[in-house]
């Protein structure tokens, strides 16, 4: 078994029964599982914000199946399958050859934002940043069988730079308001999600249920492992990141379960860099344990979908020259390839 490249559809193991789910809930109700303690009370959800990471599970004898990784079902043992030698031991590439392969990636993001849209309407949930911007540049051509939706609330900069985005682009935006979930909908929400995450999306149980349309929704969701948007100038010429530094990029707190499964997860790594380490760190992390998660947290008809969870988009992004992608270089060739006015 091996899950999407982002991770965005996750699944956790137990291997003593045998068992494969997408949430630990689900394993819980075929049998009571044990609580493991001192994963459950690192956040005891949701009096802290936060989320598992590593794998990890409030429950004894479940795991987290982490992108990169291919689960065994005969011997129920995992183990990493990506970046292989072709990424970690070949050189980067050169500016050149990085805008050389701009076309590639347009293609690949157009192809399957025109895939979902083939399958009926779909709506883009629109920031105005720049992830959710490339989207909508690569559904230019397709662009009339989409809307977008901004969440939003009284104020805020969103309302205002997606609808500016919105207008430009000549696609209708749809602002829904956020509505204020209930304790028992939050509860739920985390349950429902195996009990590993809560944060503001948490928050979002009573507006996305209300305001399911049935439809397919498309996300920037994983564009930014383009954008060097997780590292920090001094990462630029760091060897592999120490555990201190890489639990501080991922906002965890340093205490001995986090930190023995940090240990163990940088030990299980090719020899790369920190750049390409914390890149791998946001697929594995902020985007298997993380923003995945809510996948399931959702009471609504689709799971939302990232045109950019693909594994040849990672080898392309992992390779690219830091500099040129430290500086939005590929964000920039990316709008300018696709629809330059939505750059402005």
């Amino acid at each position: 078994l091996r899950l999407d490249a982002g991770g965005l559809l996750p699944a956790v193991v137990c291997p003593d029964r045998g068992t494969v789910a997408s949430t630990p809930t689900l394993i819980d109700a075929l049998e009571p599982l044990a609580p493991r303690a001192e994963v459950a009370e690192l956040f005891d959800f949701p009096a802290r914000r936060g989320f598992l990471p590593f794998g990890l599970t409030a429950y004894e004898g479940v795991t987290r199946l982490l992108p990169n990784h291919r689960l065994d079902l005969g011997d129920w043992r995992t183990e990493r399958v990506w970046p292989g030698p072709e990424i970690h031991a070949a050189p980067l590439l050169t500016e050149a050859e990085a805008k050389a392969l701009v076309p590639d990636v347009v293609a690949r993001v157009r192809g399957h934002v025109a895939g979902v849209l083939g399958d009926g309407p779909g709506r883009l949930y629109l920031s105005g940043g720049r992830d959710s911007r490339m989207v909508l540049a690569a559904a230019r051509e397709v662009r009339d069988r989409m809307t977008c939706e901004t969440m939003v609330n009284e104020s805020g900069m969103d309302r205002h730079v997606a609808g500016r985005v919105a207008a430009a682009a000549g696609v209708p935006l749809v602002l829904t308001p956020i509505v204020p979930s209930s304790r028992d909908e939050v509860a739920a929400w985390i349950r429902r999600a195996g009990n590993t995450l809560y944060d503001p999306v948490t928050e979002l149980a009573a507006t996305a249920r209300l305001n399911d349309r049935g439809m397919h929704v498309l996300t920037g969701t994983c564009a930014e492992i383009a954008r060097a948007s997780n590292w920090w100038e001094e990462d630029l010429a760091a060897p592999a990141p120490s555990v201190e530094v890489l639990l501080n990029r991922l906002r965890l707190p340093d205490v001995p379960v986090v930190r023995d499964a940090a240990e163990a997860w940088l030990a299980g790594l090719p020899p790369i860099d920190a750049t390409m380490a914390l890149d791998v760190a946001k697929i594995e992390q902020i985007h298997g344990c993380w923003a995945a998660v809510s996948v399931y947290g959702h009471m609504t008809a689709w799971p939302s979908l990232s045109p950019f969870a693909n594994q040849r988009i990672y080898e392309t992004a992992l390779r690219l020259p830091k500099a040129y992608k430290f500086g939005q270089g590929f964000y920039a060739d990316f709008m300018k390839a696709s629809w330059p006015e939505l750059l402005e």
